[in-house]
């Protein structure tokens, strides 16, 4: 089952799924955005609003199902949303995969000192510290969201210690790929292609990951199976870049010089934390290697020379505004 999968990772994730011999594939989501598996039969859609549904709702879909092989969970924001799926899928699962942030590495001490960042299990400050305070001010509304999907691992990793709930955490860095409904990639192209300034303040090396590589990590991660069980891993790829690098990477794909401004906030990264190491991942992942920029990115840039596909991400960066701003108000009612 995917939790999430009509947009970006999940439908990548779903289309190489559906390559496999796999009899059916259960996508679970609000149904809100186009499904683009609509008229595959081997794709069974339940609609349900897991965030801001009726009370229970999610619950009940979950009690309703039979056993699951896998389950890849893109949408958990916080440990509240995994309550439920322990209650109602333990001991009718073989594998759960949580995907997770790299922002969870704000609470790192290395946190934007340019040192990779290795997996460990982190804690979020308390909220009156003056450590919490540096935070906040460093970091600000993406602590949020960090602290959600930290205090998620978390749940997880004491579920697999006191019941061996057989979870497994990805964390990623800033993804890049077709469908993407962020649009980052395609500000810094566009941006290139007008003659604009692309802004690089605040810039620092990061890493990314191409959308595809993080589908082969998960699905490495299925047929490792037990011996990923309670662990977290870094998909990253091997580069440490900045924006500008970046930039001038597209630039040399489009025989174009780009223009930088020091002033405006750089696009890239959106995680702040730093560069990720990678090489637990591909040590447990025997048969996962992170694909180089050098190979991923033309192809990339080819992906939104093409104006149907720079119409189709507008589209889906639209979709992913309004839905932050549905998510802000819920928030705070």
């Amino acid at each position: 089952m995917v939790i999430g999968g009509t947009q970006y990772v999940g439908r990548l994730l779903i289309e190489h799924l559906l390559q496999n011999d796999l009899s059916t594939i259960t996508m679970l989501n609000r149904g809100d955005s186009e499904n683009p598996f609509e008229s595959n039969e081997r794709v069974k859609h339940v609609k349900v609003d897991r965030h801001f549904g009726e009370e229970h709702e999610f619950e009940k879909v979950l009690e309703g199902l039979g056993y699951m092989d896998v389950v890849i969970d893109f949408s958990a924001l916080h440990g509240v949303h995994l309550v439920d799926v322990v209650k109602r899928l333990g001991g009718k699962i073989g594998h759960y995969i949580f995907i997770s942030c790299g922002t969870v590495y704000y609470f790192d001490p290395l946190a934007g000192s340019g040192q990779k960042l290795k997996e460990k299990p982190l804690k979020t400050p308390e909220e009156a510290s003056i450590e919490s305070i540096e935070l906040e001010g460093k970091f600000g509304k993406d602590l949020y969201i960090s602290q959600g999907k930290l205090s998620a691992e978390n749940f997880l990793l004491d579920m697999w210690k006191k019941n061996k709930f057989p979870a497994t955490i990805l964390r990623l860095p800033d993804i890049v790929g077709p469908y993407d409904n962020k649009g980052r990639h395609l500000a810094i192209q566009l941006s290139l292609t007008r003659d604009q300034p692309i802004g690089i303040k605040g810039s620092q090396k990061f890493s990314v990951i191409w959308a595809k590589d993080v589908v082969s990590a998960i699905n490495e991660t299925i047929e490792e199976g037990p011996k990923t069980l309670g662990k977290i891993l870094n998909i990253a790829g091997d580069e440490e870049i900045t924006t500008q690098e970046y930039a001038e990477k597209i630039g040399a794909e489009l025989k174009l010089t780009p223009k930088f401004d020091s002033k405006r906030m750089a696009l890239l990264p959106s995680i702040k934390s730093g560069p990720l190491d990678n090489g637990f991942a591909k040590r447990l992942l025997n048969n996962w290697y992170p694909t180089p920029i050098d190979t991923w990115l033309p192809e990339l840039v080819l992906h939104y020379k093409i104006q149907d596909n720079i119409q189709y991400t507008a589209k889906l960066i639209s979709k992913s505004i309004a839905e932050a701003e549905k998510a802000r108000k819920e928030d705070s009612k």
